[in-house]
């Protein structure tokens, strides 16, 4: 382990407990480690513990509680607000928490809390499956579910929550728990949309479906045709089939016009 601790001794015995890594602020790497997918976040936590295997999360876990100090989980560290950092806090970081395991049998993929979208796609579509997933490969699998998990196979197969047949979470009193239909049900039903605050999950499984081909793309419209493109949206959607799934909204190009997405 290569960490500079300067005159911040705390953390010594955390990063002892530790098969990965503890970046403090003194730390040459910092604050790359610490830089999220929005920029503009600036929060500086007093450590980020980059861990490396579950028993790494159960160590750190316990150690803050004992101290006393602030959590915050970070997965693939795509949330806009940057809930993925705590001033002054310490940051359990599951970045490098990204294997996947698919059964094809079973039509299940198991993944690390730190795994991406882009890493189930890659790996599920060997099988000809695939189940929920954000729309930037680079979104976290676990931010995502745990926060309902709306994408572009949503219309066929649900949101991802729908397809989260378990998880394994580290409870605040770092105890390892494994919640799905028949142990702890009810936090298996939290976990499913209900945000971050149940504890750290370290892994997922997920139902997978079968999917060969997927039909996509994107159309923009100038902002003054909203109005009728809405109306026209409004009346097709209607009568279109579950499996076609449109996603709208309203972004700003390069040139600083705001256009109409479908």
């Amino acid at each position: 382990m290569t960490t500079t601790y300067g005159h911040n001794t705390l953390f010594k015995d955390l990063a002892a407990l530790l098969t990965g890594q503890l970046f403090l602020p003194d730390d040459i790497a910092y604050e790359q480690v610490r830089q999220l997918w929005n920029g503009r976040v600036k929060t500086h936590p007093a450590a980020i513990a980059r861990c490396l295997t579950v028993q790494d999360v159960i160590h750190t876990v316990r150690w803050i509680r004992a101290q006393g100090l602030p959590l915050s989980v970070r997965g693939a560290g795509h949330d806009f607000a940057g809930r993925a950092l705590s001033e002054n806090g310490v940051v359990i970081d599951l970045s490098q928490m990204r294997a996947v395991t698919i059964d094809p049998d079973a039509r299940t993929a198991h993944v690390q809390g730190g795994t991406t979208a882009g890493d189930l796609i890659e790996a599920a579509q060997k099988y000809g499956l695939a189940t929920a997933t954000g729309t930037i490969s680079s979104v976290g699998m676990s931010g995502l579910t745990l926060g309902g998990g709306y994408g572009p196979l949503t219309g066929a197969y649900g949101l991802g929550a729908d397809n989260l047949l378990s998880a394994q979470v580290v409870t605040a009193d770092g105890q390892l728990i494994t919640a799905n239909v028949e142990e702890h049900s009810d936090l298996l039903w939290g976990l499913r949309g209900g945000g971050g605050n149940f504890g750290v999950v370290v892994s997922l499984e997920f139902r997978l479906h079968p999917l060969t081909t997927v039909l996509s793309g994107m159309l923009l419209y100038p902002l003054k045709q909203a109005r009728a493109v809405f109306r026209q949206f409004s009346e097709f959607i209607a009568t279109a089939p579950d499996e076609l799934t449109i996603r709208s909204g309203f972004i700003q190009t390069p040139g600083g016009e705001t256009v109409l997405f479908l």
